[in-house]
């Protein structure tokens, strides 16, 4: 699982570089900073976000107590870890 963060995150600031590239600063300076900025920010999302998201099982949040029917969240989101207990902190971290 680590690896494949590692790999999409190395992708994403590619991606990040060419665009910024693409779309062109007065200077290099400017330039350096966007490319920082955009970096930072989808690494944070796809590292400090969405792996939380991805590995909790929302069931109990999203679900409505007076029905049995599941919602199309809880259908998508539905990881192992119902809580934060010693196997979510070794998978997320």
């Amino acid at each position: 699982m680590s690896f494949n963060i590692v790999l999409i995150n190395l992708v994403l600031r590619i991606l990040i570089i060419k665009i910024v590239e693409k779309i062109g600063k007065q200077t290099e300076s400017s330039e350096m900073k966007t490319v920082t900025l955009f970096v930072f920010m989808t690494q944070f999302i796809n590292t400090g976000l969405l792996l939380p998201i991805a590995n909790g099982n929302f069931r109990y949040q999203f679900a409505d107590h007076s029905d049995k029917s599941s919602s199309f969240l809880t259908s998508v989101i539905q990881g192992d870890d119902p809580d934060f207990n010693m196997r979510w902190f070794t998978s997320v971290g």
